[in-house]
């Protein structure tokens, strides 16, 4: 779909996450300590592409920032796209599983 600029993007994106180490240096600036670190993962099992698009973390958490990637006149062919390749994923494997990590940090002020 020659999605150059869209793929800088989407690099870019990725590099912004917070990791645990950025979050402990900004409350670490404001004076807390952290006291206690968890950290693990869920997986999520969709069978339906579609259902992915849908769900509420996804449109919460990612799907504006997805859409924010693609220029207006690319996006509902990408949709489509993502949407076929996922699809075929699904009829091959039987599901598409994404991996979720979650960290637990609790600071104290010290």
């Amino acid at each position: 779909m020659n999605l150059n600029e869209e793929l800088q993007k989407i690099k870019t994106y990725i590099q912004h996450r917070a990791t645990k180490e950025s979050i402990e240096e900004e409350f670490k600036q404001v004076g807390l300590t952290l006291v206690k670190s968890k950290s693990d993962h869920t997986n999520m099992r969709l069978t339906d592409a579609k259902a992915l698009l849908n769900h509420s973390l996804i449109r919460i958490g990612f799907r504006s920032y997805w859409e924010n990637m693609v220029q207006k006149e690319k996006q509902e062919d990408f949709f489509k796209n993502l949407i076929h390749k996922i699809n075929t994923i699904i009829k091959n494997q039987g599901e598409f599983k994404i991996t979720i990590p979650m960290l637990y940090l609790e600071f104290q002020k010290m």
